[in-house]
């Protein structure tokens, strides 16, 4: 049974169908099908992951996975969120938005700096049924100071700014295995392992 991941980004790809387990699916992305990206026009994180993964399942025929990710910064009313990176007005390099997070939060004590990734994953089946799952990894957004450009990941600079709660670290200095255990994407796959196992059975 093929499941498709319904992202354009091989990294992401990548990293969500290492998440799969032992469920028996052969992974195919949207390149290997050439389709094309479809425009993201949802208001919330879960209206353009369903928003996705219902257009690429209805395109390909397949069951498909497709998520909408970014940072929640809450003294900012919840921006850059799902405009992240058109939150500037243009579509901006990841050194000029964690520079315009560090800009805009200038000033705002440690306790007002609280934000999020969040990530909500979509599970779309070609007969229209989807199922979501959310997760985040809360923290704060550290001072100029404490903040790391060096150790930019590339397509996700907040992991570079936000010091995570129960850890005291920030994202990006994780080991492999604290990633595993926090990482907010691998969970919400976790979630939805009923729904794929459901899925791969009824194939």
């Amino acid at each position: 049974m093929k499941l498709l991941i319904g992202t354009s980004n091989p990294g992401k790809a990548a990293e969500l169908s290492s998440y799969m387990g032992e469920l028996g699916f052969e992974i195919v992305t949207l390149a290997d099908l050439a389709i094309a990206s479809v425009e993201e026009t949802g208001e919330t994180f879960e209206e353009n992951a369903v928003l996705k993964a219902r257009a690429y399942a209805a395109a390909s025929g397949l069951p498909t996975l497709a998520d909408d990710a970014g940072l929640e910064v809450d003294v900012l009313g919840g921006a850059p969120g799902v405009r992240t990176h058109r939150w500037l007005g243009e579509d901006v390099t990841d050194l000029k938005l964690f520079l315009a997070i560090l800009d805009k939060m200038r000033g705002v004590p440690m306790p007002k700096r609280t934000a999020r990734l969040k990530v909500v994953l979509a599970l779309a089946t070609p007969d229209g049924r989807v199922m979501t799952a959310t997760r985040a990894a809360e923290g704060k957004i550290v001072e100029e100071q404490d903040a790391r450009p060096d150790k930019l990941v590339p397509g996700y600079p907040f992991k570079s700014l936000l010091m995570l709660d129960g850890i005291a670290k920030l994202y990006c200095d994780l080991t492999e295995e604290e990633h595993r255990a926090i990482n907010h994407r691998r969970l919400a796959v976790q979630d939805l392992l009923p729904h794929l196992e459901a899925v791969a059975q009824h194939a």
